[in-house]
């Protein structure tokens, strides 16, 4: 996101940009339904516009969405105990985005640094101990690349995000509206699967578990992989253990 991206709010996301985005697929494919998977944030946005499109189009038939794919997705704020009292009341980010139009790319790295603040060191001293082995080297600095290759979030989205989802917990609450929309967990049918990891300091379990319990669909599942935030999509464990899980779901129901 750039300086003109500032205003980009939920609603241009979740009404605007992924149904066209959905909609490209399936002109695209030719195809009626698709599989949609989101990752974190990704996974809350999916969420979003999952259950908004099912409440507009009611039991009116199929929508575009046939299966929901989540990984590490929060849905309760009260989980996040760390990022709820650095941007309480207090937190002022109308002066963050005043000088800075989006969050920096910086911020976010740092701020997701905070939540585990000797992750880095012990890290470099695990990596230092196994200098001798060039494979582990070389996955080390990939791994270590992707997980810095951050961009600027967006101010608008940052705004509500803040305000609606950290402070007023609005999702859990029953009252989060996006425009005129409200989304309603309970409205989301369709087959869902929630992939959470086991030592996620990022997406805590207390901020996830929600997911699964509020959905109404009759075919939901929740799996419990080894590792953290990044190793459940990343790396030699996710290739092992998350991905081939993924791809049986998606199988059976595909």
């Amino acid at each position: 996101p750039r300086k003109e991206h500032r205003n980009l709010s939920l609603e241009d996301h979740v009404l605007d940009r992924l149904p066209a985005c959905v909609n490209k697929v399936l002109s695209h494919s030719g195809e009626s339904q698709l599989s949609i998977i989101g990752y974190c944030v990704g996974g809350l946005l999916a969420v979003l516009w999952a259950a908004i499109d099912a409440a507009m189009r009611g039991r009116a038939g199929p929508g575009p969405l046939k299966n929901l794919v989540c990984m590490a997705t929060p849905v309760n704020s009260d989980g996040l105990e760390s990022l709820k009292t650095w941007m309480g009341p207090e937190f002022d980010e109308e002066a963050l985005l005043a000088e800075h139009d989006n969050v920096p790319a910086e911020w976010v790295q740092n701020a997701l640094r905070a939540l585990r603040p000797f992750g880095k060191v012990a890290g470099a001293a695990n990596l230092l101990n196994q200098a001798d082995q060039e494979a582990i080297v070389r996955s080390n600095l990939r791994m270590g690349k992707w997980e810095t290759d951050n961009i600027p979030f967006p101010g608008g989205v940052f705004r509500q995000m803040v305000n609606d989802f950290l402070r007023d917990n609005c999702l859990i609450n029953g009252h989060w509206k996006i425009g005129d929309h409200s989304a309603d967990l309970a409205a989301i049918r369709v087959p869902m699967l929630h992939l959470l990891a086991q030592d996620d300091h990022i997406t805590p379990y207390a901020s996830s578990r929600d997911l699964v319990q509020r959905v109404s669909s009759s075919d939901r599942e929740e799996v419990m992989i080894k590792g953290g935030h990044v190793g459940l999509v990343a790396g030699r464990g996710a290739q092992m253990r998350m991905w081939p899980a993924l791809e049986a779901w998606l199988a059976e129901r595909s």
